[in-house]
């Protein structure tokens, strides 16, 4: 409830809030949020189907358009023991269930993508992965931590 009021509250356009679960980008077991400012962050994309649109994202995803409704889908995770990543908007959180990041079909490249690479944001730290990168070798990526 909290990061769905400070997000619809915030006054800033395009503020977010992303979270990774145990198992899914968090260090420890803990509350941790990080705040985002970006005018389109793609997981939010309308052509997107979790948004309305036609497109399917490379890696399911939940949008839900109130708090209830997105701590229902929470819970349901948390049951079945699935780690997830949360990206908070205004009105809107994108619930991402995913593989663990020690899981044997992720590679050490992947092991720590959060809740950013999930909403599609790749931070990258050499010009040369930025030039090796590409739309379908992120979605490719992205369709890997889709949990069994």
């Amino acid at each position: 409830d909290w990061a769905w009021r400070v997000c619809g509250e915030a006054g800033i356009a395009g503020f977010y809030l992303g979270y990774n679960s145990l198992g899914a980008g968090a260090s420890v077991n803990h509350l941790h949020f990080q705040s985002f400012v970006d005018d389109a962050l793609p997981i939010t994309a309308p052509d997107f189907a979790h948004n309305g649109g036609a497109r399917a994202y490379p890696l399911a995803c939940d949008r839900c358009d109130d708090a209830d409704a997105g701590w229902a889908r929470i819970a349901a995770l948390h049951a079945c023991d699935t780690p997830y990543n949360l990206i908070y908007a205004r009105g809107a959180v994108y619930v991402v269930a995913r593989r663990p990041q020690d899981d044997p079909a992720l590679d050490d490249a992947l092991r720590g993508w959060g809740w950013s690479e999930m909403a599609g944001a790749l931070t990258l730290f050499a010009r040369t992965a930025y030039a090796a990168q590409d739309a379908a070798g992120f979605e490719a990526a992205l369709a890997r931590f889709a949990p069994d």
